[in-house]
């Protein structure tokens, strides 16, 4: 099966839920919700209409829409009652942790448990603990900008947009095109991975650093991309060259690392009560170096030298500004 046929089977029966769930639907509405154009979803109600047991009725004019009359496809709804409260104490973090950008789809989630199960959803109240407590992890124009992305990507259309780059401290236009959107979790933002066509390279992007975007009619081929491949021996966000580093790290960081494990590939060998030999191979050397200089006193470079010349680099331009009167 194709990416295209996929694809369109996951959007048909997206289209069925939204329509069981909801009621009646325009088209436009419906391709608001999916992230698709009106033409799209013409072509899945049409498909839709020739299989048996489903029967969607048009309405056109003022008032109109779509309207599922018949599903047979799924009759019942398997959920067992640990599931269900899962899924209600996941709805508990998402109310206190506002920026979640698929909040509607968790709604409808929440409404087919309602429909189609007489459990009545409780859990006990919580608190997410968070550094950034008070901290939106996305504002509602990001949202909007998600939606956007996710759109175009669904359409495999190209995007423009005008990116703030810090490192340059300027705002350039680029031509991108829509690979996968992922949330850092360290810093509650959201980032576009897709081809620049300025830079002949994938690049991630921080959305809240898109100033404007806007969807082309270019369209670029489905891409063969793999994320977890790409983001392969990542240490954050930033991609680089991976080095091999070993770190001797002592009490308390040792045992930090030991039960928050850094990167899947490392390996982590016990000196002594109070100390680990850290091995890892790792790329995002700017966030390795921050890593690294976090644990302070507790930890030394032994491998590579080219990264423990440049800690001690660090180091110095820090002391520098305790020297200057």
């Amino acid at each position: 099966m194709s990416n295209t046929t996929l694809k369109n089977v996951t959007y048909a029966l997206n289209l069925l839920e939204r329509l069981q769930v909801k009621g009646k639907q325009t088209k436009g509405e419906l391709a608001d919700y999916l992230k698709i154009n009106e033409e799209h979803v013409a072509r899945l109600i049409k498909a839709l209409r020739k299989v048996k047991g489903i029967d969607i009725k048009g309405t056109p004019g003022n008032g109109g829409g779509c309207e599922l009359l018949l599903n047979t496809l799924w009759n019942e709804f398997l959920l067992d009652e640990k599931e269900i409260e899962a899924l209600a104490l996941a709805y508990k973090f998402i109310k206190k942790e506002s920026g979640f950008y698929l909040s509607k789809e968790f709604e409808m989630a929440l409404g087919k448990i309602r429909e189609k199960t007489n459990h009545t959803l409780r859990c006990v109240d919580l608190e997410r603990v968070s550094r950034n407590k008070d901290k939106k992890s996305i504002r509602d124009q990001e949202i909007e900008m998600v939606e956007i992305i996710e759109k175009a990507k669904a359409n495999y259309q190209k995007i423009r947009i005008k990116y703030f780059s810090v490192n340059s401290n300027t705002t350039s236009t680029r031509v991108i095109h829509p690979y996968n959107i992922f949330y850092f979790d360290t810093n509650g933002d959201f980032y576009l991975v897709g081809y620049c066509e300025n830079r002949q390279e994938k690049r991630d992007f921080k959305i809240k650093r898109i100033k404007s975007i806007e969807i082309l009619k270019e369209y670029f081929k489905s891409p063969v991309f793999d994320f977890n491949q790409y983001s392969k021996d990542c240490y954050g966000i930033h991609k680089g060259t991976v080095m091999h580093i070993k770190l001797k790290i002592k009490h308390p960081f040792h045992v930090f690392i030991k039960e928050n494990p850094i990167i899947e590939n490392q390996i982590i060998q016990d000196l002594n009560d109070e100390e680990i030999l850290f091995e890892a191979n790792m790329s995002g050397k700017d966030e390795i170096i921050t890593w690294i200089l976090s644990m302070g006193k507790c930890v030394k470079v032994l491998e590579p030298i080219e990264l423990r010349e440049k800690i001690m680099e660090q180091i110095k331009e820090s002391l520098k500004n305790y020297k200057e009167k």
